[in-house]
């Protein structure tokens, strides 16, 4: 009789046991890296829609100002996209974190902004950046909101 009474407690404690803990974010943490250094390396290499395909239509970046949508977005970075603009933006994520529901991801890290002016003169601004990614219903994460500090001027090297 005594071992019926137990044998709910038993099955409760199996039962949690076996249900599964809180999920492993590491993977989509890997895939917001990834998608951040795509970005930057779409960028460098001055790929317009590759880079375009990494924002979200809705997207709002700020900076020297704020930028609303997709478009306007792209249109304003045209110059760091341009090789022969005298601009290079370059970043890389130091750190990123994604919600366990795997939907949303912070990345934050350092950026690097070089002008070569028209006599040559070469400055060099360091910052850095914080980009919140959201995961699409296609399953590609996209830059939903970005914010950087201004650039703070360093030594060319």
């Amino acid at each position: 009789m005594r071992t019926w009474k137990l044998l709910p407690v038993a099955l409760i404690l199996a039962g949690l046991a076996c249900a599964p803990g809180p999920p492993d974010t590491a993977i989509f943490e890997q895939e917001v890296r990834q998608a951040e250094m795509e970005f930057d390396r779409a960028a460098a290499a001055g790929d317009i829609d590759r880079f375009a395909d990494l924002i979200a239509e809705d997207a709002v970046f700020f900076g020297a100002t704020e930028l609303e949508g997709r478009e306007a977005v792209v249109a304003a970075w045209q110059p760091f996209l341009d090789p022969n603009s005298g601009l290079s933006l370059r970043w890389s994520p130091t750190d990123v974190e994604v919600a366990s529901s795997g939907d949303l991801g912070v990345s934050r890290g350092d950026y690097r902004l070089t002008r070569i002016a028209e006599d040559g003169s070469i400055s060099v601004g360091v910052g850095t950046f914080v980009t919140v990614w959201k995961r699409s219903e296609d399953g590609k994460w996209r830059a939903i909101l970005d914010i950087g500090t201004p650039a703070q001027p360093v030594e060319a090297e």
